[in-house]
């Protein structure tokens, strides 16, 4: 019976395939049937599809896939067996710099009462016109903008006899943040943050009505935000792919942020 095999380039630069030519006649023999992906190349499947003269170096060979058709038969791909470690230990690390966007940050909040600066307003109580007083708030942020300089990205590459199962990975999710307390509001329309609360403020603490003042309390609800899942700028998957190169070539590529700047609440 006759073939003709070779070795083949891959991605990775330490490993060839294997590439075997198999007749037509073997193929019809078989009924076009050929042993399922992943059968190993001296498997006795293999047996009526070519000779032997490879087995000895081959025969841990992963069947993967047929290659092109030729006048006189079709080709067949093996690839080198890796065990799982193997085949998750990348075979090239490289990197590079350039731009990338990082969501702004939004590390506090604080409310505080100003004791200077007492609002007062006009009303009514009853039926008769009133002025009420209430404190006024100031608010202190932590707070870090956007940013667009430069980042560093690392791209694994990996090579494996098997299809990768891509796993799904944790990317910044942002979301906004608003207040409107007396005397002050504002808002983070997409940043990444912890938990923030709004705190209970308080509105109205006395009224006075024709010269005589009287105690009353009047409060806004408070309210909460639950934290992004990153909080802080921090490495993450950019992306993950595979495509068929002789082999199953996997390329990872993981973003990293630039140095976080440095905020405080004075």
């Amino acid at each position: 019976m006759s073939r003709t095999s070779t070795t083949i380039r891959t991605p990775n630069p330490a490993e060839r395939s294997l590439k075997v030519l198999v007749s037509e006649s073997s193929f019809a023999t078989a009924g076009g049937v050929i042993p399922p992906e992943g059968t190993l190349y001296g498997d006795a499947a293999f047996k009526s599809f070519f000779g032997a003269d490879y087995r000895k170096e081959f025969a841990n060979f992963r069947y993967v896939t047929q290659s092109e058709d030729t006048k006189d038969g079709g080709t067949l791909i093996f690839v080198m067996n890796r065990t799982q470690r193997e085949r998750d230990t990348p075979f090239r690390t490289t990197s590079k710099f350039g731009g990338h966007y990082w969501h702004p940050i939004l590390k506090a909040l604080i409310f505080l009462e100003d004791p200077l600066n007492p609002r007062s307003f006009t009303g009514t109580f009853g039926n008769r016109s009133a002025t009420y007083s209430g404190p006024t708030y100031r608010v202190k942020e932590a707070y870090i903008p956007a940013s667009t300089n430069g980042s560093r990205f690392v791209i694994e590459e990996f090579f494996a006899d098997v299809v990768y199962v891509i796993s799904q990975y944790p990317a910044p999710q942002p979301s906004s943040v608003s207040y409107q307390v007396p005397g002050a509001q504002g808002g983070f329309p997409e940043c990444l943050h912890g938990g923030i609360v709004i705190p209970q403020t308080r509105t109205t603490t006395s009224v006075s009505v024709q010269g005589s003042a009287t105690g009353i309390i009047g409060s806004l609800s408070g309210q909460s935000f639950p934290r992004t899942n990153f909080k802080r700028w921090a490495p993450y998957v950019l992306s993950d792919t595979q495509s068929f190169d002789n082999g199953y070539y996997r390329v990872r590529i993981t973003v990293f942020p630039p140095p976080v700047p440095r905020v405080s609440l004075q």
